[in-house]
């Protein structure tokens, strides 16, 4: 690991957690250049075990930062993000992306319902094109979180609000202040949570 991002991963830690400085890095030779790289057991996590709940979808980058730090992370995953299954989930959800031309918005929440409706939408319309072609025809709005929107972007679609502030209550703030809400029918699909 070069030294640059080992010291943001560190700093990023250390933000959160105060970590002590690790004691002086050995100096090694890679690729004909000098990198400066601590030894396992002066990085700031050092097998340190840190169980790991988020579900397999996000957890990689962040079991690979703490790895990179010298963590031993366990994954036991607290929630499961699946496809739905339930026909009448289904029908209902194709129901609502085939007449997106009844709202003004299409706001998502997660990049897994950004992917599920597209998912649905190349189904239902034939492929990628096709799908990008509905909404884009319906002049429905797109409304995602964050880097959510690159999902979108990926697809053909220009995401019209995304707010500062990645949450639900970012995005009404956003469409208030940007006289979007007043009369808005907004069209937001949620995850279908099953479970104990």
């Amino acid at each position: 690991m070069h030294l640059q991002k080992y010291h943001r991963v560190f700093n990023r830690l250390n933000a959160r957690h105060q970590l002590p400085v690790p004691a002086r890095p050995r100096w090694v030779q890679v690729n004909c250049q000098h990198d400066s790289l601590a030894s396992f057991e002066q990085l700031p996590l050092h097998n340190k075990r840190i169980l790991v709940t988020a579900p397999r979808q996000y957890a990689s980058k962040l079991t690979s930062l703490l790895v990179a730090a010298g963590a031993r992370p366990i994954w036991v995953p607290g929630v499961s993000i699946s496809r739905l299954t339930e026909q009448q989930h289904m029908q209902q959800l194709d129901e609502a992306i085939q007449q997106l031309d009844h709202y003004t918005h299409l706001a998502f929440t997660s990049k897994n319902g950004i992917i599920a409706v597209l998912e649905r939408l190349e189904a239902l319309h034939g492929g990628r094109e096709a799908a990008a072609a509905h909404v884009r025809k319906s002049c429905i709005k797109l409304c995602a979180l964050g880097a959510d929107g690159r999902v979108l972007q990926e697809a053909g679609l220009q995401v019209d609000a995304s707010p500062s502030e990645a949450s639900t209550k970012g995005l009404v703030a956003e469409l208030a202040a940007t006289g979007q809400a007043q009369g808005a029918r907004v069209l937001c699909p949620v995850p279908h949570v099953t479970g104990t």
